[in-house]
């Protein structure tokens, strides 16, 4: 525009000024926004052209037309999209039997990268196990209210020190249709509460957009691991001399083997430990910890209950129990029962002889004859004597006992 003075005196140019037709209702947008336009001053009824161009290119579904309404004015607007071009476009209307506007009827635009919104971070579970595995989810929207599902944001988990930072990515998960991060913990994560951090600005989608504006923050809580114990019980009796096997599977809360660490057994009966700890050895075969006890003469009838205990250095821990019977009291054979009686025979025997022998040392040259039908039948008194059989008979009872409760377990 340039300004010229005719009073007091003839001056063609004294300023010049540039200003913009102000076609648009701003000057710049972010993507996704409506642009508004408005122009007046024609023909009522006229067609006008209306363009928009990005460079030297016509954007889609530009150039277009339209009449003027009654006063002369045309209205139209244009939505941007989340992908649209970045930079400077051109506006331009023209009246098809309106005079040609001096200056033109053209404004430009510029259309830069959107913001994007997070709804608030959360977490599955504000207290986790180790092992186990924290999950993150938000929302993206853009300004217009359409979800983004594209692009991804890193996720700062700071540990309960303050220093110590791990970081995981959330990506758009098309079947909850929000943006989903699984964090995994082991045993030797450290315990306490944790921090997630999702920065500003730090959620780009593939187009260049990004958000949030703000910083987004959760906590959540990491424990101790509480190891799952199972112990492979017996119902059958343990006897003197048995091996009691030890098959124990230990798990951690995230559902998979205890394998690093120590594993041992304790026995007890009636609040007395009989023996322990037993250290057990993983074996990767099996997926389990096994051990073994002998039962010895020693220790007492019952039923005992054994007690796995599973930990290790970071102060995971769990145990698991299991009962069992023992008998050491009835272990003797038939077999055994036998030599018994005949035992007490061959004493009785030997202490008849002796006597014998003691009463005839004084006599010199005499033939000595032992009547030994009279020791077979006083061995035979002795055998069929009250006492030994009553012996004999609980003895022989505890021997069929145990041979039926083999072959039960058998």
């Amino acid at each position: 525009m340039i300004i010229a003075e005719n009073l007091p005196s003839l001056n063609s140019s004294i300023a010049t000024e540039q200003f913009t037709v102000g076609l648009t209702d701003y000057t710049s947008y972010q993507r996704t926004s409506t642009v508004h336009v408005e122009a007046s001053g024609y023909l009522p009824a006229d067609n006008v052209t209306i363009n928009i161009v990005y460079g030297a290119t016509s954007v889609s579904g530009y150039p277009s037309s339209k009449n003027a309404d009654p006063t002369g004015a045309v209205q139209f607007s244009w939505q941007t999209a989340v992908d649209s071009a970045l930079g400077n476009y051109t506006v331009s209307l023209a009246g098809t039997n309106t005079v040609a506007k001096n200056p033109p009827y053209i404004q430009q635009v510029i259309v830069y990268p959107t913001n994007i919104t997070l709804t608030p971070l959360r977490t599955g579970s504000i207290v986790v196990q180790r092992t186990e595995t924290v999950d993150f989810w938000f929302n993206a929207t853009y300004p217009n209210g359409a979800f983004v599902n594209t692009g991804s944001a890193p996720l700062r988990l700071m540990e309960p020190d303050g220093v110590t930072i791990h970081t995981v990515n959330a990506i758009y998960d098309l079947s909850s249709g929000t943006y989903h991060a699984a964090y995994p913990t082991s045993l030797t994560h450290a315990h306490g509460t944790w921090t997630a951090t999702v920065a500003s600005a730090s959620f780009t989608d593939v187009f260049g957009n990004s958000g949030p504006s703000t910083v987004q923050q959760t906590s959540f809580s990491i424990q101790r691991a509480t190891l799952a114990v199972s112990l492979l019980s017996s119902s059958g009796t343990y006897a003197q001399g048995s091996v009691i096997p030890l098959y124990t599977k230990v798990t951690v809360p995230g559902n998979y083997n205890f394998t690093q660490g120590a594993v041992s057994a304790v026995f007890i009966s009636s609040g007395r430990t009989i023996v322990g700890p037993i250290s057990l050895v993983y074996d990767q075969s099996l997926g389990k910890w096994t051990g073994s006890y002998k039962v010895n003469r020693v220790d007492p009838t019952g039923t005992w209950v054994v007690t796995i205990i599973a930990s290790d250095n970071y102060g995971n821990i769990g145990q698991g129990t299991a009962s069992l019977n023992v008998d050491t009291q009835g272990t003797q054979t038939s077999a055994d029962l036998g030599w018994v009686v005949w035992l007490l025979v061959l004493v009785i025997v030997g202490l008849g002889c002796g006597i014998l022998i003691l009463r005839r040392r004084g006599v010199i040259h005499r033939e000595v004859k032992l009547d030994v039908q009279a020791i077979k039948q006083k061995a035979n008194e002795v055998k069929g004597d009250d006492f030994l059989q009553s012996i004999q008979a609980q003895l022989k009872r505890r021997a069929e006992r145990i041979a039926a409760e083999k072959e039960k377990r058998d």
